[in-house]
Protein backbone atom coordinates (compact mmCIF):
# COMPACT_ATOMS: atom_id res chain seq x y z
CA UNK A 1 0.00 0.00 0.00
CA UNK A 2 1.05 3.55 -0.69
CA UNK A 3 0.31 6.64 1.07
CA UNK A 4 1.38 10.08 -0.12
CA UNK A 5 1.29 13.27 2.47
CA UNK A 6 1.75 16.60 0.97
CA UNK A 7 2.08 19.45 2.68
CA UNK A 8 3.37 22.77 3.24
CA UNK A 9 7.01 23.68 5.59
CA UNK A 10 6.72 22.71 8.77
CA UNK A 11 2.44 22.09 8.07
CA UNK A 12 2.51 18.63 10.46
CA UNK A 13 2.71 16.59 7.49
CA UNK A 14 5.66 14.24 9.40
CA UNK A 15 3.83 13.86 12.46
CA UNK A 16 0.52 12.88 10.05
CA UNK A 17 2.43 10.20 8.36
CA UNK A 18 3.63 8.85 11.38
CA UNK A 19 -0.16 8.53 13.02
CA UNK A 20 -0.99 7.42 10.25
CA UNK A 21 1.83 4.57 9.86
CA UNK A 22 1.18 3.84 13.66
CA UNK A 23 -2.66 3.29 13.15
CA UNK A 24 -2.04 0.25 10.98
CA UNK A 25 -1.23 -1.79 14.34
CA UNK A 26 2.35 -3.25 13.05
CA UNK A 27 4.80 -3.12 15.35
CA UNK A 28 7.73 -3.13 12.75
CA UNK A 29 7.72 0.79 11.92
CA UNK A 30 10.87 1.85 10.20
CA UNK A 31 11.38 5.93 9.03
CA UNK A 32 13.96 6.34 6.13
CA UNK A 33 14.83 10.52 6.54
CA UNK A 34 16.29 11.62 3.51
CA UNK A 35 17.92 14.79 4.92
CA UNK A 36 20.87 16.27 5.05
CA UNK A 37 22.93 18.55 8.07
CA UNK A 38 23.64 21.64 5.57
CA UNK A 39 22.76 24.62 8.09
CA UNK A 40 21.51 25.28 11.12
CA UNK A 41 18.02 25.28 10.26
CA UNK A 42 18.18 22.15 8.51
CA UNK A 43 19.95 20.80 11.92
CA UNK A 44 17.49 22.45 13.97
CA UNK A 45 14.53 20.24 11.92
CA UNK A 46 16.43 17.07 11.81
CA UNK A 47 16.76 17.16 16.09
CA UNK A 48 13.26 17.94 16.04
CA UNK A 49 12.05 15.09 13.84
CA UNK A 50 14.37 12.98 15.74
CA UNK A 51 13.42 13.90 19.26
CA UNK A 52 9.37 13.48 17.73
CA UNK A 53 10.81 9.54 17.43
CA UNK A 54 12.30 9.52 20.52
CA UNK A 55 9.40 11.26 22.78
CA UNK A 56 6.98 8.31 20.82
CA UNK A 57 5.32 5.74 22.52
CA UNK A 58 6.38 3.70 19.64
CA UNK A 59 10.01 2.49 18.41
CA UNK A 60 11.05 3.52 15.30
CA UNK A 61 14.72 2.24 13.61
CA UNK A 62 15.98 5.00 11.74
CA UNK A 63 17.65 4.34 8.45
CA UNK A 64 19.55 7.50 7.18
CA UNK A 65 19.56 7.45 3.45
CA UNK A 66 19.97 10.88 1.68
CA UNK A 67 20.15 8.81 -1.43
CA UNK A 68 19.27 5.41 -2.98
CA UNK A 69 16.08 5.00 -0.20
CA UNK A 70 15.62 1.66 -1.48
CA UNK A 71 18.63 0.44 0.10
CA UNK A 72 17.39 1.13 3.71
CA UNK A 73 17.38 -2.33 5.70
CA UNK A 74 14.22 -2.58 6.56
CA UNK A 75 12.35 -6.27 6.69
CA UNK A 76 9.91 -7.02 4.15
CA UNK A 77 6.04 -6.03 5.18
CA UNK A 78 7.06 -3.53 7.22
CA UNK A 79 5.42 0.05 7.84
CA UNK A 80 7.90 2.44 6.18
CA UNK A 81 8.05 6.41 5.89
CA UNK A 82 10.20 7.97 3.58
CA UNK A 83 10.60 11.49 5.09
CA UNK A 84 10.67 13.42 2.51
CA UNK A 85 10.42 13.06 -1.19
CA UNK A 86 11.76 16.64 -1.74
CA UNK A 87 14.87 16.49 0.45
CA UNK A 88 15.49 13.38 -1.50
CA UNK A 89 14.91 14.72 -4.87
CA UNK A 90 17.01 17.88 -3.98
CA UNK A 91 19.88 15.68 -2.67
CA UNK A 92 19.71 13.44 -6.21
CA UNK A 93 19.34 16.60 -8.44
CA UNK A 94 22.47 18.31 -6.67
CA UNK A 95 24.62 15.36 -8.11
CA UNK A 96 23.42 16.05 -11.36
CA UNK A 97 26.07 16.42 -14.14
CA UNK A 98 25.12 19.49 -16.91
CA UNK A 99 24.85 16.54 -19.22
CA UNK A 100 21.82 14.64 -17.12
CA UNK A 101 18.64 14.46 -18.04
CA UNK A 102 15.62 15.08 -15.69
CA UNK A 103 13.24 12.88 -16.80
CA UNK A 104 15.97 10.21 -16.16
CA UNK A 105 16.09 11.30 -12.52
CA UNK A 106 12.08 10.87 -12.29
CA UNK A 107 12.24 7.70 -13.76
CA UNK A 108 14.78 6.41 -11.51
CA UNK A 109 13.47 8.09 -8.28
CA UNK A 110 10.01 6.80 -9.52
CA UNK A 111 11.52 3.22 -9.56
CA UNK A 112 12.71 3.25 -6.64
CA UNK A 113 9.92 4.67 -4.89
CA UNK A 114 8.19 1.61 -6.64
CA UNK A 115 11.40 -1.12 -5.03
CA UNK A 116 10.50 0.35 -1.59
CA UNK A 117 6.57 -0.11 -2.31
CA UNK A 118 7.50 -4.08 -2.93
CA UNK A 119 9.28 -3.97 -0.07
CA UNK A 120 7.03 -2.82 2.09
CA UNK A 121 4.00 -3.55 3.76
CA UNK A 122 2.95 -0.13 3.89
CA UNK A 123 4.91 2.72 2.16
CA UNK A 124 4.40 6.52 3.80
CA UNK A 125 6.16 9.22 1.24
CA UNK A 126 6.08 12.46 2.77
CA UNK A 127 6.50 15.74 0.53
CA UNK A 128 6.47 19.16 0.28
CA UNK A 129 4.16 21.33 -1.46
CA UNK A 130 6.05 24.04 -2.86
CA UNK A 131 4.06 25.39 -5.07
CA UNK A 132 2.02 28.15 -3.58
CA UNK A 133 4.82 30.35 -3.76
CA UNK A 134 6.35 33.16 -5.92
CA UNK A 135 6.25 32.34 -9.90
CA UNK A 136 9.08 34.93 -10.62
CA UNK A 137 12.20 32.02 -10.01
CA UNK A 138 15.12 31.65 -12.04
CA UNK A 139 15.36 28.87 -14.12
CA UNK A 140 17.23 26.31 -12.35
CA UNK A 141 14.45 27.12 -9.58
CA UNK A 142 11.99 26.23 -12.60
CA UNK A 143 13.72 23.11 -13.72
CA UNK A 144 13.13 21.71 -9.98
CA UNK A 145 10.30 22.40 -9.39
CA UNK A 146 9.57 20.79 -12.48
CA UNK A 147 10.92 18.29 -11.44
CA UNK A 148 9.19 17.96 -8.02
CA UNK A 149 5.48 18.60 -9.87
CA UNK A 150 6.26 15.77 -12.21
CA UNK A 151 6.95 13.39 -9.48
CA UNK A 152 3.70 14.37 -7.48
CA UNK A 153 2.18 13.77 -10.68
CA UNK A 154 2.97 10.56 -11.03
CA UNK A 155 3.23 9.22 -7.34
CA UNK A 156 0.16 10.70 -6.94
CA UNK A 157 -1.42 8.52 -10.05
CA UNK A 158 0.33 5.62 -8.09
CA UNK A 159 -1.10 5.96 -4.30
CA UNK A 160 -3.53 4.19 -2.99
CA UNK A 161 -4.30 7.13 -0.78
CA UNK A 162 -3.30 10.92 -0.62
CA UNK A 163 -3.43 13.53 1.94
CA UNK A 164 -3.13 17.36 1.81
CA UNK A 165 -1.69 18.65 5.37
CA UNK A 166 -2.15 22.73 6.08
CA UNK A 167 -2.03 24.28 9.22
CA UNK A 168 -1.54 20.64 10.59
CA UNK A 169 -4.89 19.43 9.37
CA UNK A 170 -5.59 16.66 7.02
CA UNK A 171 -7.75 16.17 4.07
CA UNK A 172 -7.65 13.45 2.41
CA UNK A 173 -7.81 13.91 -1.75
CA UNK A 174 -7.26 10.13 -2.87
CA UNK A 175 -8.46 6.94 -1.67
CA UNK A 176 -11.36 5.95 0.61
CA UNK A 177 -11.76 6.67 4.36
CA UNK A 178 -10.68 4.26 6.37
Amino acid sequence: MLTVVIGGVRSGKSSMAERKAVDTGEESLHYIAAGVNTDEEMQHRINHHQKSRENSLYTWVLHEHPVQPSEAPFPGGSVVILDCLTTWATNEWMKMDDDDDVDDLVAAILGEIIHLNGRAGHLIVVSNDLFSDASNHPPVIEEYLQLLGTLHVKLVAMADFVYQVQFGHAQLKKGKQL
